[in-house]
Parts: structure tokens; sequence; C-alpha cells
């Protein structure tokens, strides 16, 4: 009995593991261009497989949703036609490293502010049954800041809290906020919680990562 157990719990450990076809670095870019900059930079691909890949590779914007969690999808986001790759396809023989260049033009009357893509490499290969491919698609982040005046421009758009005396361990707290400004702002908090006059407890409230132009919070 207990040898099937622990063979059952090797095998879950097994299965549970990831398989990574190929890694990208590096995870993030924040470059300060001026309008009518143009520049390039590269992108590294590692092929971690023992066998040969193609690879493809694309330009998308990035968004954020309520919780804060980076979407990556194509045709959202007017920078992507700012960023171009050099070279939309690559071949990687197993264990192989290439770099994936971008070129990067921006527009002369662009206005100031923080503009947000993701430079994307996934599997390619033509189905075969010989073949076992892993399909899958890393992006880099690609922060783009235009020099010029920063406005950082934070509203809360709902709060709610239980106005009633409870001696319940938990107190719900709601809270929506939007960044209106032009870049991307870290946020955080504090609450303060109050006897009478005097402040007797403040606690931190954790709100994750930056809240990138125009994206909704819910927290």
């Amino acid at each position: 009995m207990f040898k099937k157990w622990w063979l059952g719990f090797i095998l879950s450990l097994f299965f549970a593991i990831p398989v990574q076809a190929f890694t990208i670095s590096p995870t993030k870019y924040l470059i300060t261009v001026d309008p009518g900059d143009a520049q390039t930079i590269d992108v590294k691909i590692k092929n971690e497989e023992r066998i040969d890949h193609n690879f493809k590779i694309l330009v998308g914007g990035l968004q954020q949703n309520s919780q804060g969690v980076l979407i990556f999808e194509q045709g959202t986001v007017v920078a992507e036609d700012w960023v171009k790759p050099e070279k939309d396809k690559m071949f990687l023989r197993a264990g192989a490293t290439a770099s994936a260049s971008f070129l990067l033009n921006i527009p002369k009357d662009l206005p100031s502010g923080s503009y947000f893509l993701g430079l994307a490499v996934e599997t390619a290969d033509s189905v075969d049954k010989n073949v076992n491919a892993l399909n899958g698609r890393l992006f880099s982040i690609l922060i783009l800041r235009v020099a010029g005046e920063a406005r950082e421009v934070l509203s809360i758009e709902k709060w709610i809290g239980d106005n009633r005396l409870t001696w319940n361990a938990d107190w719900p707290l709601t809270l929506e906020i939007k960044n209106n400004g032009n870049i991307d702002i870290p946020i955080r908090g504090e609450i303060e919680i109050l006897s009478g006059i005097e402040k007797s407890k403040v606690i931190e409230w954790k709100m994750g990562d930056n809240l990138l132009v125009g994206a909704v919070r819910d927290l």
C-alpha cells in the first residue's frame, strides 16, 4: 500500500512540473524616447528542447484587467504601429540561442506618456505526428515612455464599506480606482482605524503592481 501511494505521489509531482519549450530575455524593457526617435531593441530566444523548432515573432498591445493581470492582444493599442519585428519567423536548432530584433519608429507629433506593448515569441511548428512540438507563447513587456509632461491622475470610481457595527472578524471594503493620467503609477495605501479621534491602528493595503494608463483596479 505504501509503495503504491509513494509511486503515485512521485507521478503527481512529475506531471505537475510545467514543460518549458523555450525562454526569452529580458522579460521587461523600459525605454524613454523623444517624439521622432528611431532605434532597435533585441529579445534573446533560447530553444530549451532537444529538437529543432520554428518560432513566430509578434507585437501586440498590453492591457490590464480589473485584477491587475496583463492581457496580450493584437490590434488593440495604437502603439503597435510604431514597433515592428525585423523578421516575423525564426528557426532555432536544439539548445541554440538567437536574437529577435524589433524596430522602433516613434511618431514626431506623439503626446507624452506611457505606452505598453508585448514583444512576443511563440512556437510555430507545422503539425507532424513524428514531432513532439510544444505550443506556447512568451512575451517581453515593453514600456515606452515618451518624454514630456507626466500627469498622475488617480480617481476613485467606487468606495463601498459596511457602516454597521459587527463582531465578525472580516469587514468587507470595496474600492475601485482608475488611472486617468498619462503614465503608469505604483499604487499602495493604508487603512487607518480610529478610536474616537485617536488613531489606534494603521494597516498597509497591498494593491498589487503598477496601474497602467486607462486601467481600472478592483480591490
